[in-house]
C-alpha cells in the first residue's frame, strides 16, 4: 500500500543501513511498513520511543527505494538516532511540507551549505533522472572532514558541473577553499533563464541570493529551503512561525520575493 498524502499517524520504519557521512553526521536508510511517496524537499517526522520526534528533509531522490535521513548529531533526538543501529526501528509520519518545484524552466543551480545539502541532494538526484537540464551543484562546508556526499556527486561530474568547496582546507584537499560565493562568482556564468535551490545555515543565505541575483536569477526563481523548530509539523502548536508563515505548512521551500522581508529567515 501506498501512501502520498500527507499523514500524521506514526508508523514503524526499520533501519537498514547506517552510513557514516562526515563528522557528527550519519545516514539512515530506512524502510517503513508502508511504501510513502514524496517530492524532492518535503520532510518527514521521525521518533524514537520515550526520547522524542524531530523532522528531517529527505536526502533521497524519490526513485532511490529506501528512504535515507542525513542527520547532525546536535541534540536530544538526534544524540539517540545516533546511538541505533541498523535492524532497529524507529517511528516515522509524514511527509510534510511542499517541496520544491521540478522543473527548472531552464538552467538549475543547487547550492548547499553544510548539512543543508541533505535536501538538496534528494533533487540533485530527482532531476538527474528525470530531466535533461544544465544543471550546477555547489556544495560547500566548513572543512573537508564536514563535507557531504563529495564521492556521490564526483560520480557525477561528466553529466553536471560540480563544486566542491570548503571554509578551510587541509593540506590533501584537492579542491576550493573559501566560502560557496566565492565559487560561485567563479564558476557561474550569468543565467538568463532558470531556477536556483539553496540549503543552508541562515547567515548562507543573504550572500548566496545576492550572488545569484547578480548572475541574473530572477526573485521568483530563488528557492530557499529553511530550517524552523517544528514540532507537530501541520501548523497548529506556532513552533515554526515566523510573521505570518508556518514553515511546516507554507514551506519549508519558499521563494525568495516571498520572504525577503522577513528578517527572521534571513541572518
Amino acid at each position: 500500500m501506498k501512501r502520498n498524502r500527507m499523514s500524521h499517524k506514526a508508523l514503524k520504519a526499520e533501519i537498514v543501513e547506517i552510513k557514516d557521512e562526515a563528522e557528527d553526521i550519519k545516514s539512515f536508510f530506512v524502510r517503513p511498513d508502508e511504501e510513502l511517496e514524496f517530492l524532492p524537499g518535503q520532510f518527514f517526522m521521525l521518533s524514537i520511543c520515550g526520547v522524542g520526534e524531530a523532522p528531517f528533509s529527505v536526502a533521497s531522490a524519490p526513485h532511490e527505494g529506501l528512504l535515507r535521513f542525513t542527520i547532525r548529531k546536535s541534540g536530544k533526538v538526534t544524540s539517540a538516532l545516533h546511538r541505533l543501529r541498523a535492524g532497529e526501528l524507529l517511528g516515522i509520519r509524514g511527509p510534510y511540507g511542499n517541496g520544491f518545484p521540478l522543473d527548472p524552466g531552464g538552467t538549475a543551480v543547487i547550492i548547499g551549505g553544510g548539512i543543508g545539502m541533505a535536501p538538496v541532494r534528494s533533487l540533485l538526484f530527482h532531476l538527474l533522472k528525470k530531466g535533461d537540464f544544465d544543471l550546477w551543484a555547489f556544495n560547500g562546508a566548513r572543512s573537508p572532514r564536514h563535507i557531504l556526499y563529495a564521492d556521490e556527486l564526483l560520480g557525477f561530474k561528466g553529466r553536471t558541473k560540480i563544486v566542491l568547496t570548503v571554509d578551510r582546507a587541509d593540506p590533501g584537499w584537492k579542491y576550493e577553499e573559501g566560502v560557496i560565493t566565492v565559487s560561485m562568482e567563479k564558476y557561474l556564468p550569468k543565467i538568463e533563464k532558470g531556477t536556483a535551490y539553496v540549503c543552508g545555515p541562515p547567515v548562507m543565505f543573504r550572500h548566496v541570493v545576492k550572488t545569484l541575483l547578480d548572475k541574473g536569477f530572477r526573485e521568483e526563481n530563488i528557492y530557499l529551503s529553511l530550517e524552523a523548530h517544528m514540532k507537530c509539523a501541520f501548523g497548529i502548536c506556532g513552533h515554526c512561525r515566523i510573521g505570518d508563515k508556518f514553515v511546516c505548512v507554507d514551506g519549508p521551500v519558499f521563494p525568495y520575493s516571498e520572504i525577503k522581508d522577513y528578517e527572521e529567515f534571513l541572518a
